[in-house]
């Protein structure tokens, strides 16, 4: 009986300095991404001591007041589109053609969500003092530990108590048919992934 092959290391005969270079480049867009909240931390702390003027503050808050104004930008179209949508007898392709606006709209809120989020936490850490900042970090750190362990616990009661997915697949009726894809389907379908639900999963999802 012959001896199982063994698999050679693909990174044997690599040096040191080599296998750093490999994992930097591997995890550059994590790291950035890392270094990026960091700084901006770290900007809103010396933003704070650099005691700036209103017009400084305002031009800090240029990019979210033309955020506002796309939002009320947006605001009539999105009702015409549902006035259309609720009177006229449409077919579901032609209500997935009026609600292609609102669908880009929705991504590019739902994209908007974790920026906005950091930079208001940036810019209420930059008013606080030192020792107000280290009461609300603990709280906030205790707050959610205390949450997530009450989501852990829920989470295994639920799944003791009523086993989910346990059953015969085969048992199942499947009903409904699948839809023909057209060419403006495809189209729309590109553009719509153009804006991303999801800026993390943007950053590190890749499509082979």
């Amino acid at each position: 009986m012959d001896a199982p092959l063994e698999i050679e290391d693909i990174d044997e005969g690599l040096t040191r300095g080599q296998k750093c270079k490999k994992w930097l480049k591997d995890n550059l867009l994590l790291l950035l991404t890392i270094l990026g909240v960091g700084l901006g931390i770290l900007m809103g702390f010396l933003m704070r001591m650099a005691n700036l003027s209103q017009q400084n503050i305002d031009y800090f808050a240029f990019p979210g007041e033309l955020f506002i104004r796309m939002l009320k930008c947006m605001i009539l179209p999105l009702i015409l589109c549902s006035i259309i949508s609720a009177l006229a007898n449409l077919s579901q392709q032609n209500i997935d053609y009026f609600a292609f606006p609102g669908e880009l709209f929705i991504r590019m809120l739902k994209c908007m969500i974790l920026p906005l989020i950091l930079c208001s936490i940036i810019s209420a850490l930059a008013t606080l003092d030192a020792k107000t900042s280290g009461k609300l970090g603990g709280r906030a750190v205790a707050y959610y530990a205390g949450t997530t362990l009450i989501a852990v616990i829920i989470g295994i009661v639920l799944v003791v108590s009523i086993h989910p997915g346990k059953g015969d697949p085969s048992k199942i009726e499947r009903a409904g048919s699948s839809r023909r894809v057209s060419a403006a389907d495809s189209f729309l379908d590109l553009i719509r992934n153009m804006f991303p639900d999801n800026i993390m999963q943007a950053c590190f999802q890749s499509y082979n």
